[in-house]
């Protein structure tokens, strides 16, 4: 078998990396899986939403009260003023929050996927969480994994 060399700080990491795996909740989900980022957001839905209203520069105003409320505590909009604008300068589009899952990071364990949602909450809002998927019929995934087994000698749980 050939004999690699290893520096003792990469072979730690491969160690901590396993057993921090190892260690932590699949929630049901076969090895290997990683996590990402679920955010709640408002997207457009036919079927089930409410109306919200944008305006020329889409920024959202909210649905019909709350962009009334809007023009009028903070663009000097009367009441009818409002209504006018809603009904002759902005979009109405049906939309619902949804739990979606973003593109972008993906992590190998919970506990970087929390510290990353941690440190940047600024760019997700208050609903970002942790969800958990599948490299599902990946070989080249497996194969990582299993090297990752081999050079730390560290046995992953197979779930």
């Amino acid at each position: 078998m050939p004999e690699i060399e290893i520096k003792q700080e990469t072979l730690d990491f491969l160690q901590n990396l396993v057993t921090e795996i190892n260690g932590q909740d699949n929630r049901a989900t076969a090895t290997p899986y990683y996590y990402v980022i679920q955010v709640e957001k408002l997207v457009e839905d036919c079927t089930n939403g409410e109306d919200y209203y944008f305006d020329d520069d889409c920024n959202h105003l909210g649905t019909r009260d709350e962009a009334i409320k809007e023009l009028m505590e903070n663009h000097e909009h009367t009441e009818e003023d409002a209504e006018h604008y809603l009904d002759n300068e902005c979009r109405e589009i049906s939309m619902s929050y949804q739990e979606v899952l973003l593109d972008g990071p993906g992590f190998l364990t919970e506990k970087a996927c929390r510290e990353h949602i941690r440190l940047n909450k600024h760019h997700y809002g208050g609903t970002a969480r942790t969800y958990i998927d599948h490299f599902w019929r990946n070989p080249e995934m497996e194969q990582l994994f299993k090297a990752i087994e081999d050079v730390s000698g560290v046995n992953l749980d197979w779930h």
